[in-house]
């Protein structure tokens, strides 16, 4: 387990008489001081490797384009036979919250009512108002497998991993990367 907190000489935290933030920082600097954790773990048996870590970070950045904080989980495991074969699995999820949570509003003006009459527009359809927050969150997930086989000085690996969700509100298509190497030692 760690911690971390990182002590910043610019702080743009209004004062005690002052609620939320500076308003002579801009749209720059820190708010507070970031601070971070992680908590992993491993577990051996026999053939069988397992590990996991998640971890959190609150960069306390102030821009509205800026991560509120980040989360992550990354699990693990491995079968390894000997010197010669091993198989692994591999996955993680990584969740970023955003300071604008209308990032993704197709509106984004206050003087839209939040209820009453006229609130679809003329085509039929609904309008997203100031304060949906459908684009503060974005998550991503990488999975992925790999297999070796060493005999003597060859060794023969392959391996394929997937990433979904990237992109701003999971916008982009799926990437896949795979590939197969031979290594030969003299």
């Amino acid at each position: 387990m760690a911690a971390e907190k990182l002590i910043v000489a610019r702080k743009c935290k209004g004062s005690a008489s002052q609620e939320g933030l500076n308003p002579n920082c801009g749209n720059s600097g820190y708010k507070d001081d970031p601070f971070g954790g992680t908590l992993y773990y491993t577990l051996k048996i026999g053939p069988l490797s397992l590990g996991t870590q998640a971890t959190w970070e609150q960069p306390e950045l102030q821009a509205d384009s800026a991560v509120m904080n980040k989360r992550a989980i990354v699990a693990g495991g491995a079968l390894t036979f000997g010197d010669t074969i091993a198989l692994s699995y591999g996955t993680a999820w990584d969740r970023y919250k955003w300071n604008d949570a209308n990032r993704c509003s197709k509106s984004n003006t206050s003087t839209i009512p939040k209820s009453g009459p006229n609130l679809d527009r003329a085509d039929g359809g609904h309008l997203d108002w100031v304060g949906d927050d459908s684009g503060q969150y974005t998550m991503t997930r990488f999975y992925g497998w790999s297999a070796s086989m060493n005999i003597g000085p060859v060794a023969i690996k392959g391996t394929t991993n997937k990433i979904a969700g990237h992109g701003e509100n999971a916008s982009s298509a799926p990437r896949k990367h795979s590939e197969i190497n031979l290594s030969i030692a003299f």
